[in-house]
């Protein structure tokens, strides 16, 4: 009797237990989910306040946006510009590249080149802004072309031939720096090439790139060095002078003329002899030399040439860059100076390469890379210093593989000895 008693009285109990442990338990949660919205509110996870952008308004004198958030062109010194005005609006027309912000822009009539909607209608967008704004894979990360025959878009009946030259690029870089010419040695992977090429005597810039365009040797086509003096036209010839701009000194027929002379039309972005009206003619089209020209510039200019009407447009192009060479004069062959110029050399031969992928000419043309020259190491024991030799420096050195002496006072019946009998009657003695 007393066991069901307990029994009976234990059961309402129970019950009674566990319905205030769920009472408890409802109101926690409650208490829980109060905390955890006022934390929130309080940490700011609200909808966020619209923020001002200059993201497809750059300099437009017309948008009204959030107060203190203007992007035209007057807002730095009123100092109410949007945030990202500056990268925006300022950088973007400084740089020749895409980028995901840029893509849609309005268009910037002051830019470099354009990511604009209407920039392949145009004719003026960046190199690479199929493939950054409208996701097509870049060419430097494409499978390499299985077809032998050019593959040209409407227009181009003759594939166009572009010879780019690489300043005192050696062989070697090839090899030892491979990894960090993605784009050079893409094309070096798909295309076909030597392992070096034998520079012309002297091995200097002028003589070896117009022996390339001529195919003649120095002594044949008349550019013997960078720096000369012609006993017959009395003067001196100098990368600096007016004197290099004279065609007296250009022999032969560099290969922008034979493509003349067949009726085709060359352009020269540069090219030792280019800017010189060599048997009395220029290219096509041609640009004055200058080495404050950005490598960016030069190729977006030579694509420009190639959107060209048929009519007008050249079939044969040629391009130059002076690195490696310079950095190699300032710091050595071997040096993170040349490492920089390399990989900014490797940049525009890939910029070329995307602008032509772009116009679905990547495997239209032939390209021709090369060097006029490559570069070792000196120092300062390999030099001979003139003053250890002579007590009185009466005389001209000019630089250059072969000694070359004039004196500095020059009489003035100088040139009247015949100078060439002089050298006939010279001779070496082997002791």
């Amino acid at each position: 009797m007393d066991s069901r008693l307990a029994l009976a009285t234990e059961e309402p109990i129970k019950k009674d237990s566990l319905k205030k442990y769920k009472i408890l338990c409802v109101v926690l949660l409650a208490l829980l989910v109060i905390v955890s919205l006022g934390l929130g509110l309080g940490l700011g996870l609200r909808k966020p306040e619209e923020q001002g952008s200059c993201r497809k308004k750059c300099f437009d004198s017309s948008h009204r946006g959030l107060e203190g958030c203007r992007c035209d062109s007057g807002c730095t010194g009123r100092g109410d510009c949007c945030w990202d005005f500056e990268d925006t609006c300022v950088k973007s027309t400084q740089i020749w590249t895409c980028n995901l912000f840029r893509c849609g822009e309005n268009r910037l009539e002051t830019a470099l080149c354009s990511c604009a909607d209407d920039c392949l209608q145009r004719k003026d967008c960046c190199a690479d802004y199929k493939t950054v704004c409208q996701g097509e894979s870049p060419w430097v990360t494409e499978a390499c072309a299985s077809s032998q025959e050019p593959q040209c878009p409407p227009g181009f009946d003759l594939p166009p031939v572009i010879l780019f030259s690489m300043d005192g690029f050696r062989a070697e870089y090839l090899q030892t720096w491979s990894t960090l010419l993605p784009n050079i040695n893409k094309l070096k992977t798909c295309g076909i090439h030597s392992k070096y090429m034998r520079a012309m005597y002297p091995t200097k810039t002028f003589p070896n790139h117009y022996t390339i365009v001529t195919g003649l040797y120095p002594e044949s086509h008349g550019i013997i060095d960078n720096n000369m003096y012609d006993v017959h036209l009395n003067k001196n010839f100098s990368l600096s002078s007016v004197e290099k701009s004279n065609p007296a000194w250009w022999s032969g027929q560099p290969i922008w003329l034979t493509a003349m002379y067949q009726g085709l039309k060359a352009a020269c972005y540069y090219w030792p002899g280019s800017d010189v009206a060599v048997n009395g003619s220029f290219p096509t089209i041609y640009r004055n030399y200058s080495n404050s020209v950005p490598y960016e510039r030069r190729i977006t200019t030579l694509l420009q040439w190639l959107d060209l009407p048929k009519a007008d447009r050249p079939s044969f192009y040629t391009i130059y860059v002076e690195e490696p060479d310079s950095a190699g004069h300032s710091s050595g062959p071997v040096s993170a100076g040349v490492i920089k110029a390399l990989q900014s050399v490797d940049n525009a031969f890939g910029m070329l390469m995307e602008g032509l992928k772009q116009r679905n000419l990547h495997n239209c043309v032939n390209i021709i890379v090369l060097a006029d020259h490559g570069m070792d190491q000196t120092s300062c024991d390999r030099v001979e210093y003139m003053t250890d030799y002579f007590p009185k420096i009466n005389f001209y050195m000019y630089q250059g593989p072969a000694p070359r002496i004039r004196t500095r006072n020059i009489p003035q019946d100088f040139f009247t000895f015949n100078s060439e009998e002089i050298v006939r009657n010279l001779s070496v003695s082997p002791f």
